[in-house]
């Protein structure tokens, strides 16, 4: 399964040229933010979406709400709805499933790399179909 991870500090830091091969070379995206930097899914949004639909547009991808335990945390005063986040899968497409989870207290971890093998699977069968077909 090769993968690409979407991080919005790769904008403008990285050649673009290099970011469409590896989006084209990808079984499954991974759109990743901060639930505590509503920023963050801001950029996949507004920076992000137009580039995974023009790029990669049939390619699996996995919105990821990082930091989920975050949520419940006194010391955060912000951050991004679990509706705003659906609504920006919605609007990048392909698809585009929303999940939310935490490296720290490995909260819905496994579900992720799950989804992320499922997806890579059901791609592979498509294509296996295709050739087959």
């Amino acid at each position: 399964c090769r993968l690409c991870w979407v991080d919005r500090v790769l904008i403008g830091t990285e050649d673009p040229n290099e970011i469409e091969r590896s989006l084209k070379r990808a079984d499954v995206v991974l759109a990743v933010f901060s639930i505590n930097n509503v920023a963050s899914l801001s950029s996949l949004d507004v920076n992000w979406a137009p580039i995974l639909k023009n790029t990669c547009p049939k390619t699996p991808t996995l919105l990821v709400g990082a930091k989920m335990d975050l949520r419940t945390s006194q010391n955060v005063t912000e951050t991004t709805t679990e509706e705003h986040a659906k609504r920006v899968a919605k609007n990048i497409g392909s698809g585009l499933e929303y999940v939310e989870c935490s490296s720290l207290t490995m909260q819905n971890t496994e579900h992720v790399f799950e989804l992320v093998s499922n997806l890579s699977y059901d791609r592979a069968a498509k294509q296996l179909n295709t050739l087959a077909g």
